[in-house]
């Protein structure tokens, strides 16, 4: 009870605002209806003049014709004295008409400017409502966070399911790390609580916050889609059963569709279940679609000297990534034991293609929608360690099967990784046909194809682009591999331990690169 006493003054000034809003709202829009019922008469009026005045040149243009001719009556002199009479009324009703259009014009304008300061005037709930009564649609990236820290947990949460497209902006056009690591340290304390508490979803994205906060803010992201994924098993339980109450047990079909919904969706929860283990660091989390997801193996510190972000390929999803992430993490735990300071990274940061995406989809546009994120990501871990005041260390990129098409174009666009590694690349990008088509075409550059993988066949197409190997200046890798017809080479050669594993394990740690 004494909780909600105080709330109360908040509640009345949220009604009070509301409804001073709302009255302002309605004289707004009468004001608009009135000038658009007198715009509307406007337009007929001028119209009707315009056919007036063109009729009566023509006129009047016919008997200048005859007076040329010298076949002018002299009855006619009184007829073009009346029609050059008409012309001069057609021509000063159409200016009277563009007269009251442009002060229906600043009528408008004067409308918007008032009804906008009084919308901006009235303070509903406190820094929230001076949030959302502005153009925030206008607002820039940078903008949109300077804004945020003013605002406590509860009205961000508030904000956030008012406006959730502003976290898709956020995401799409985000500022520099750099920036956002400025803005970061700048905040106060609490203000850092505050936004990690009532916008993960934003924090958990955004490069320049810390990276443990963002692991933070991340397992809330987490937990929040386990709940919905909780809510989605459990209604479709509920179909199930209630189909099965019915005498004839329902539509066989309808049973088989909801099974199948049903072990899907378990096994979305199951994975979801694993993602938010303490022990991961998730650096990127988004279950919207396909999904979004990168994971963090180690600790960017000032000794790390080797960083490498793996780019897997085609059926790379939310409920797979993870197998994937194993290589990784095999990495990393070797660095562990051999002492070496390194830091991997699975990313999967764009849509990934399936099969059939080759036969029917936009696998050029794909790419080059992935290339865009992921050069952006490679930039903000760039940053992240430039920010931090130490050198930048190592950057590799590891392109495997479809991501050697997201690299590549990638490369296209500029990414500022210190090399590339292709591994079983379906191709070296959309349109590649050279190192002369990337941004950096000195880049140290490397390339492991097992002689024997069919991913060979993909490439050398527009939509693939050319053959890895045949880059100039690249690197050719052993896959220690040797049969002219081996599929499973192509991930095989990420079985630990094998000798092209270990090739790849010494360019990741910079024996390889020497």
């Amino acid at each position: 009870m004494a909780h909600l006493d105080a709330l109360r003054p908040s509640l009345d000034l949220l009604i009070q605002g509301l409804d001073t809003h709302a009255a302002a709202l309605q004289r707004y829009a009468g004001e608009i209806e009135q000038i658009q019922d007198r715009q509307s008469v406007l337009a007929h009026q001028r119209g009707d003049a315009q056919i007036l005045l063109g009729n009566h040149e023509r006129q009047r243009s016919n008997l200048a014709v005859g007076d040329g001719l010298w076949l002018v009556d002299q009855s006619q002199v009184g007829e073009r004295s009346r029609l050059d009479d008409l012309i001069d009324s057609d021509q000063s009703i159409l200016r009277n008409c563009e007269a009251q259009w442009e002060d229906l014009v600043a009528h408008r304008r004067a409308a918007d400017s008032m009804c906008a300061q009084q919308l901006s005037s009235v303070q509903a709930l406190g820094p929230l409502a001076a949030f959302t009564a502005t153009a925030i649609r206008f607002d820039t990236s940078t903008e949109l966070l300077s804004r945020f820290a003013t605002l406590s947990s509860a009205d961000l949460q508030v904000l956030l399911e008012l406006n959730p497209e502003l976290v898709g902006r956020l995401q799409k056009n985000p500022p520099s790390a750099h920036v956002v690591a400025e803005w970061w340290s700048a905040l106060a304390s609490d203000q850092q609580l505050a936004l990690a508490a009532g916008a993960p979803e934003v924090v958990g994205g955004l490069d320049g916050v810390p990276w443990d906060v963002r692991f933070s803010a991340n397992r809330a992201n987490i937990a929040a889609a386990q709940d919905d994924q909780d809510a989605v098993v459990a209604g479709l339980r509920e179909e199930i059963s209630a189909l099965h109450a019915k005498p004839n047990r329902g539509d066989s079909q309808a049973g088989v569709a909801l099974a199948s919904a049903l072990a899907a969706a378990i096994a979305r929860a199951t994975t979801l279940r694993d993602m938010g283990s303490s022990a991961r660091q998730v650096l990127l989390f988004d279950p919207a679609g396909n999904g979004r997801y990168a994971e963090v193996h180690g600790t960017l510190s000032a000794e790390t000297t080797n960083v490498g972000i793996i780019v897997n390929g085609t059926t790379l999803a939310m409920d797979t990534v993870l197998q994937y992430d194993q290589r990784a993490a095999d990495f990393y735990d070797k660095s562990v034991a051999e002492d070496t300071d390194l830091v991997t990274i699975t990313w999967m940061g764009t849509d990934f293609p399936d099969w059939e995406t080759y036969v029917t989809g936009d696998i050029e546009g794909m790419a080059d929608e992935g290339g865009a994120r992921l050069a952006q990501f490679v930039r903000g871990v760039d940053e992240v360690a430039t920010v931090a005041g130490q050198p930048s260390p190592g950057i590799g990129v590891f392109l495997h099967s479809a991501g050697g098409l997201i690299g590549g174009s990638a490369e296209k666009i500029g990414m500022p990784a210190d090399y590339v590694v292709h591994i079983e690349s379906a191709g070296a990008g959309p349109g590649v046909t050279s190192i002369q088509d990337y941004a950096e075409p000195n880049k140290d550059r490397f390339v492991m194809t097992a002689p024997g993988d069919p991913i060979q066949l993909t490439q050398g197409t527009r939509e693939m682009g050319v053959d890895p190997d045949g880059l100039e200046g690249v690197t050719v890798l052993d896959s220690g591999r040797t049969a002219t017809f081996d599929p499973g080479a192509h991930d095989g050669v990420f079985v630990r331990g094998t000798d092209a594993w270990n090739e790849l394990y010494d360019v990741l740690t910079l024996e390889g690169r020497d």
